[in-house]
């Protein structure tokens, strides 16, 4: 979504691109047992692209397993050239938001997030970085994030995180950690 967001603000059009792929294929990324953002980026970086989502769609969540890597499909030429690590503060998240959206890390293996209908969340009763979602937003109060468990999840597929809360470094669902990062196109 970080991309996909980078290459839209670039002035192309909006092009879902292919989670499949860098399930299957970016061997540093664990497959379907989670990875880091920041990896995924770079396996497409040094692939020089990756493949749309109509071509290699996504079908990891319905089976849980990951697929046999392919190689050939239409690929969208998106030529990063730097993946750029945020800061770990309040400051540095809100400064990158303000260049664009963020893939970062978050406790999300927790009643709070499987539970999530609406509202500003100030607390988790976890904090192992265990899910990538996309920061998009902030106010003064809160952090909006976009989730990946579709429109039917939360705020229509979004969650507002309180900003100054959770433990010190790490706000809110560890929204403030060293996975933050995003692609420089």
């Amino acid at each position: 979504a970080a991309l996909e967001s980078a290459v839209c603000l670039s002035g192309k059009p909006l092009t879902p691109l292919s989670e499949q792929q860098v399930v299957d294929c970016d061997e540093a990324s664990y497959a379907c047992d989670g990875g880091f953002p920041g990896d995924a980026l770079t396996f497409i970086k040094q692939s020089g692209g990756v493949c749309t989502e109509e071509a290699y769609p996504y079908v990891s969540g319905d089976s849980g397993y990951h697929e046999t890597c392919k190689s050939s499909c239409t690929r969208e030429a998106v030529t990063i050239r730097k993946v750029v690590a945020v800061p770990v503060s309040d400051a540095g998240l809100v400064q990158a938001i303000n260049v664009q959206p963020v893939a970062v890390g978050v406790a999300a293996d927790n009643p709070t997030w499987k539970q999530y209908k609406s509202g500003i969340v100030s607390s988790c009763s976890t904090t192992q970085l265990d899910h990538a979602v996309l920061a998009v937003g902030y106010s003064p109060s809160y952090f909006k994030i976009k989730n990946s468990w579709g429109t039917q999840w939360g705020e229509e597929g979004y969650m507002r995180l309180k900003r100054g809360a959770g433990t010190r470094s790490s706000g809110t669902c560890g929204i403030i950690g060293p996975l933050s990062v995003y692609p420089q196109l």
